[in-house]
């Protein structure tokens, strides 16, 4: 990391039973460390723990389709189901057309993204379906 990541986030340790005032019950996690082990980039870890502290949808980049499949990628890698499906939701939202289906489609089905599977295979369907019916109408 070259001292790219220097920061940490301090989380409530709910596992603390000391009653001692001295010993804080909270828990410390080097982020650069869970970055390099896991290959996870800053942000998408950031938007993975603001989620499971607040629970806010605002985590989600709507506008950047790549986000959104890193970060379902790291959700599903630590089992926060609920994030997967809200990034699911939200990457149907942004796929429309024929390229970003057949991109997609492998995502969906590698991460069992049944609903987004579906929703590309649609689009890709629709896309052959009509790309025949052109060439019917002209070779008759």
């Amino acid at each position: 990391l070259n001292g790219k990541y220097k920061e940490s986030i301090v989380f409530p340790n709910s596992t603390s039973t000391s009653t001692s005032p001295f010993l804080k019950p909270y828990v410390k996690i080097d982020l650069g460390e869970m970055i390099e082990e896991e290959g996870l980039n800053f942000q998408t870890l950031k938007r993975l723990i603001q989620f499971v502290y607040t629970g806010s949808n605002s985590v989600i980049p709507n506008d950047d389709p790549n986000a959104i499949t890193e970060l379902a990628a790291a959700a599903e890698r630590f089992g926060v189901i609920s994030l997967v499906k809200v990034c699911e939701r939200s990457l149907v939202a942004l796929v429309n057309d024929t390229e970003n289906a057949t991109a997609c489609v492998e995502f969906a089905n590698r991460f069992n993204l049944r609903r987004l599977g579906r929703h590309c295979n649609d689009i890709i369907n629709n896309n052959n379906q009509s790309t025949n019916t052109g060439k019917n109408s002209v070779s008759n």
